[in-house]
């Protein structure tokens, strides 16, 4: 496990299981009395309180242990730049998230929070860039634009994909309000006209029931005449 938090989980989560297993030990063999005869609880209390939260313990990091291990995301550290037979190169989170925020200087409106950087195939690397965003949508683009060409010309090397994810929002926009409450209304008048059609289904109109009463009188002529 290559996460610090995973170790650490690791490591507290065996001693407490070995304490879990010396209590069992002493219990079974007699230097440790649980229960009389009767079956009731003769450990003191405050023995009592800590061993239920050492269980406590026990399943939360049983069950962050599990996720990590099951988990299919994952984050990379590092990203290697260059590898072959004589040497390897590499560059940290860090270093990266430092070139990102060089870029993003430049650009009125951007702020980067934060970075990760994701394993993809055929040992590709994508990263997703945290920002906080004021102004348009377009500005995204360009900060791309200048990732793309900074990390070509100065790491050589190229991303497999560049995601952005905004974490706040801002802009000078002001919608018209009036505008909107104008097309709220419309809109709630055409509900309630198609709830109305619902319930009342809309009679034909005069000149379609003149044209039908004009097929009937039609298919009836020529029924007689088929008779006759």
């Amino acid at each position: 496990m290559k996460n610090l938090w995973e170790r650490v989980a690791t490591v507290v989560l065996i001693v407490i299981g070995g304490v879990f297993v010396l209590v069992a030990l002493l219990s079974l063999f007699g230097r440790l009395t649980i229960f009389n005869a009767q079956g009731a609880l003769v450990v003191d209390g405050a023995i009592l309180v800590l061993m239920s939260l050492l269980a406590l313990a026990f399943l939360a990091l049983s069950a962050y242990i599990m996720y990590r291990c099951f988990s299919t995301t994952v984050m990379l550290k590092e990203v290697v730049l260059n590898n072959d037979c004589c040497s390897s190169m590499r560059i940290t989170k860090k270093a990266v998230q430092s070139a990102v925020e060089k870029c993003t200087s430049l650009v009125d409106g951007v702020e980067v929070t934060k970075i990760k950087l994701f394993p993809q195939p055929n040992c590709q690397v994508a990263i997703k860039i945290y920002v906080k965003l004021k102004g348009e949508i377009s500005l995204l683009d360009k900060v791309r634009f200048m990732l793309e060409e900074s990390f070509k010309k100065t790491l050589g090397y190229t991303f497999n994909t560049i995601e952005f994810e905004i974490a706040e929002f801002s802009n000078s926009f002001e919608p018209d309000q009036k505008s909107a409450s104008e097309n709220a209304t419309l809109q709630n008048a055409q509900r309630k006209y198609m709830q109305d059609c619902l319930k009342n289904p809309i009679p034909q109109k005069e000149e379609e029931a003149e044209q039908n009463e004009t097929v009937k009188i039609k298919q009836t002529k020529k029924t007689k005449q088929n008779q006759q």
